[in-house]
């Protein structure tokens, strides 16, 4: 209290003021103004760039401040491209803030802050970069800090360029042994539609050889086509003052996409770069993927790796990969080099190996696959063959893609041959989810090319059925998929035409085909569920379906179906015991076992909702000439048929017969009003009754021969409920 009211002290303490005020006022206004004179700035500038063909500008009007440094504030700043006038670099506003020990001793930059810098970097045809003589250029000042606040860095390649906006970056004891370095920024790309945030901080280390970054860290994250993901680089990077090259020891890269669980860690122990290439000795990955019931898992692997500005190749590399769903595992790996240029790549000898299991039901495995070739992909078009083994049968694979052409509004096309030994379908249709009988959902996905392919199989099996020498093309789009030059060996003959199935909802398909000297039971077993016809022969089809199961189908099944055969039997029913044993008024044993032999048999039938009606189709026997006319309905499984017997060689009076009902309960009648049409008395009637029934037992007698049959009634009315299993219509 006492020093307060000591005038002593007021003195001194008036006395400093005034003095540091003068400092001050001396430093601000004289000092400043000698050293931050703009003709010394222009000169200290002029330095600079020296020898580099370059040009400082800036405005005159530069502001200094004292406090906290002496700082000079310099506006709109550029630095020219060599020899031209256009500016290269510019900074909006560049604060230098000099120590108060360089207003005696050696200068040093206390700090240096960029607000708003925006830098052009680009290379030329001998990948030497746009600001190669600005780095070379030694600095004649140390500095402490370089702050950049909202800088901006456009990366200029030959075919695009990547800006880099909102940089900001921050480096502490810049001219130091040991100097931190944090920046972070925003990406823009043509590689994808959205920017992605950045960060990379680590210490860099001097030594007399060069530096070092011992842990070197960038991360950051974007998303493309609304899938977002983020990624981390981690390395001990150095560079060699000698060698010019850079070094990434311990390098480690992570890629996680959260929509799709998707990691991914990929290591290499060295990565060397310099201005031209990059180099890995070895590079390793391990991914893992999870999305929609479906898990992936995989490593990958690849030796002796180069990477240069418009290529790259790897001696080797190396997948083995999974897929896991709740019905399958999926295994496969690739083992081929890879060389890639600008705008394509190319695997010259490829081996690839699959394996598909389910993970309950068949335990058979499928799409076992050992195969070797080559791939190659340019531009958007693709191509490659292949040979070895599927399913342990031999096959041959080859494929060309051509992308669409907006202008011209051609679609993307892939054509192919495929040439298979054996392809057994078991394996492959017994997990068939529910549904799978519809239109195919890749084919109608935007973009998916239309598709034209050879395709040849030795021998095609399923459970029912066998197919030799199969060969046809297959046209596939978003609208249809056909086999319009089908032809194979089946039923042990053979058949061609051609098959398809519409995009319509539900899909409708088309069956046209011509098969000659078949066996003619499998065939209508497989068309129809009818299994009363044998024999061998030809056969002409061309029925339209409309369905997603075997009802709607047979409900819209029409068309026409044409037989002639030869050597068969009609399985179910003995006409020649039957009609006997009507005429003689006994019952009709008929059983399962029961058939008709016939040496010809032709029908011709039309084919409308799933009915199939045919008119005076014949069979013919050693014993009967048989005249059928009705139709068979496939939704019910019914047949409605009227015969007509004749005596084998003979044009005497036929014996009409009704066949009606379901296969396992027949109705078998002697068709009394078409035997007396025609006539109008009663006595008509009964001697036409008479004279067909005479003829008969007379042509009966003779060809049983030795046999005395019973004398059937003459006005005998004869009726049989005839109950078998199975005893269907002989036609369809």
């Amino acid at each position: 209290m006492k020093r307060l009211q000591s005038g002593k002290f007021w003195f001194k303490s008036f006395t400093a003021i005034v003095l540091f005020s003068a400092a001050a006022f001396t430093a601000q206004y004289i000092l400043l103004a000698w050293l931050f004179a703009p003709e010394k700035l222009r000169q200290a500038a002029d330095a600079a760039v020296a020898g580099t063909g370059r040009k400082v500008r800036f405005l005159d009007e530069g502001r200094t401040t004292v406090f906290p440094r002496p700082t000079v504030t310099l506006k709109q700043v550029e630095i020219t491209r060599p020899h031209g006038e256009a500016a290269e670099i510019r900074v909006e506003e560049m604060r230098l803030g000099i120590g108060w020990g360089s207003l005696w001793g050696t200068p040093r930059i206390e700090k240096w802050v960029l607000l708003r810098p925006e830098f052009s970097l680009s290379r030329d045809s001998g990948g030497k970069w746009n600001v190669a003589d600005l780095l070379a250029k030694e600095s004649r000042f140390d500095v402490d800090r370089i702050i950049v606040e909202d800088g901006r860095l456009l990366l200029d390649t030959p075919e695009r360029r990547h800006t880099l906006e909102s940089v900001s970056l921050n480096v502490n004891n810049a001219d130091d042994a040991q100097t931190q370095i944090k920046a972070s920024g925003r990406l823009k790309t043509p590689l994808w539609e959205e920017d992605a945030l950045w960060r990379l901080q680590g210490t860099l280390h001097r030594n007399a050889q060069g530096w070092r970054i011992p842990e070197l860290a960038a991360e950051g994250g974007s998303s493309r086509s609304g899938t977002a993901f983020s990624f981390r680089f981690a390395a001990d990077a150095s560079w060699q003052r000698d060698t010019g090259r850079t070094r990434f020891a311990k390098a480690a890269f992570k890629l996680d996409i959260p929509d799709y669980d998707l990691h991914l860690n990929a290591e290499s122990p060295a990565i060397e770069a310099n201005g031209e290439s990059m180099t890995a000795a070895n590079a390793n990955a391990v991914l893992t993927a999870n999305r929609d019931g479906v898990s992936w898992d995989g490593t990958l692997s690849a030796k002796n790796i180069a990477v240069w500005s418009d290529r790259a190749s790897a001696e080797q590399i190396g997948a083995n990969a999974g897929r896991k769903t709740a019905a399958t595992h999926t295994a496969f790996t690739l083992d081929t080099p890879l060389a890639w240029r600008k705008g394509g790549w190319e695997m010259p000898a490829a081996k690839l190996t699959t394996r598909m299991e389910n993970a309950a039901g068949n335990p058979r495995p499928r799409l076992v696959s050992e195969l070797e070739g080559v791939w190659a992909y340019d531009k958007g078009r693709w191509q490659g063959s292949m040979k070895g083994q599927l399913d342990r049968e031999a096959v041959s694979l080859s494929a060309d893609y051509t992308p669409a052409e907006r202008g011209s509004g051609r679609p993307a096309k892939l054509t192919a041959a495929l040439s298979l030994d054996k392809l057994a379908l078991s394996p492959y249709l017994d997990n068939l989810p529910e549904g799978a009988a519809a239109y195919p959902v890749w084919l109608q996905k935007s973009g998916t090319p239309e598709i034209e392919a050879d395709i040849s199989i030795g021998t095609l099996q399923t459970a029912q059925l066998e197919i030799n020498k199969l060969s046809t093309r297959l046209l596939a789009d978003k609208h249809r998929i056909v086999l319009p030059d089908f032809r194979a060996e089946l039923y042990n003959g053979s058949t061609e035409g051609g098959i398809s199935m519409a995009n319509t909802s539900p899909p409708t398909y088309h069956l046209q085909q011509y098969a000659r000297n078949i066996n003619i039971r499998p065939l209508m077993q497989d068309l129809f569920r009818y299994g009363s016809l044998s024999g061998s022969g030809d056969a002409e089809i061309d029925i339209t379906a409309q369905g997603g199961d075997r009802a709607s189908l047979t409900r819209t099944l029409a068309g026409t179906l044409e037989l002639n055969l030869s050597k068969g039997t009609w399985q179910g029913i003995n006409l020649n015991q039957a009609l006997q044993n009507l005429l003689g008024n006994r019952p009709v044993q008929a059983e399962a076992q029961s058939v008709t032999p016939f040496e010809r048999f032709a029908v011709s039938s039309v084919i409308r909702k799933g009915i199939s009606r045919h008119e005076k189709a014949e069979l013919h026997s050693d014993r009967l000439r048989i005249e059928l006319t009705g139709d068979t309905d496939f939704n019910t499984m019914t047949l409605n048929e009227h015969l007509k017997l004749y005596p084998a060689g003979s044009d005497g009076s036929p014996v009409p017969i009704n066949i009606r009902g379901k296969p396992d309960n027949l109705s078998v009648t002697i068709d009394y009003k078409s035997l007396t049409e025609g006539l109008d008395t009663a006595e008509e009637k009964q001697q036409a009754l008479t004279r067909a029934i005479r003829e008969q037992w007379q042509w009966l007698s003779n060809q049983n021969s030795g046999k005395t049959p019973q004398r059937p009634s003459e006005n005998g009315r004869g009726s049989l409920r005839q109950r078998q299993n199975p005893a269907p219509s002989a036609t369809p």
